[in-house]
């Protein structure tokens, strides 16, 4: 009973974090990502580049559809395997959209949150998968994937997530200063020079 009562704090806690993070995304990959003739077509446009939704409780929009394997998709969510946040971005008006995960957590990120957004990185494709917590990761468990990156992180963007603002839903992320040489250019802007 004690341990259900935790298990659904958590998840409303990171529930809660859903709507912050996607927002926090979006405006990084449209600021520093999409070209400039594109930068503010996100707030203006109906189909707004980059495109992110909540699929975290196992669906996505016909968008989506075209772009993701959506029985893969449907079939991993069957087994509790679903990104909590997924989407596209589109560097230009007429490249072909690239893929974006982002796997949620309101606790410190373990290795095993790493290798999830790995999973997701490698199922769907993603150019853009991260994995993010407003607890960050502790040094610790960041050697231990460091050491394995290849076959751990891969490409996966291990962030902490802070919203100084309460009243302001998006906030900032913050990469681990070991990962700067990893990250690619969009998020390498966001080191957290603070911590180790």
């Amino acid at each position: 009973m004690v341990s259900e009562n935790l298990g659904e704090k958590r998840l409303k806690k990171e529930e809660s974090l859903y709507v912050p993070i996607m927002n926090t995304v979006r405006v990084i990959l449209a600021y520093n990502y999409v070209e400039k003739e594109k930068k503010y077509q996100h707030q203006l446009d109906s189909s707004p580049n980059p495109y992110l939704e909540i699929t975290a409780l196992g669906n996505f929009s016909e968008r989506l559809k075209n772009l993701f394997d959506y029985y893969l998709f449907k079939n991993l969510s069957a087994e509790l395997l679903k990104p909590d946040i997924t989407g596209f971005v589109k560097k230009t008006s007429s490249s072909n959209p690239e893929r974006v995960t982002v796997e949620v957590k309101a606790t410190v990120i373990k290795i095993k949150d790493v290798l999830q957004a790995k999973l997701y990185q490698d199922i769907f494709g993603a150019k853009f998968s991260l994995v993010i917590s407003p607890k960050g990761i502790s040094a610790e468990k960041l050697e231990v994937v460091l050491k394995y990156d290849k076959k751990i992180r891969g490409n996966v963007i291990i962030a902490k997530f802070v919203r100084p603002y309460p009243q302001i839903e998006e906030g900032c992320i913050y990469v681990p200063p070991k990962l700067e040489k990893l990250v690619p250019a969009p998020f390498n802007k966001f080191l957290d020079n603070q911590q180790s």
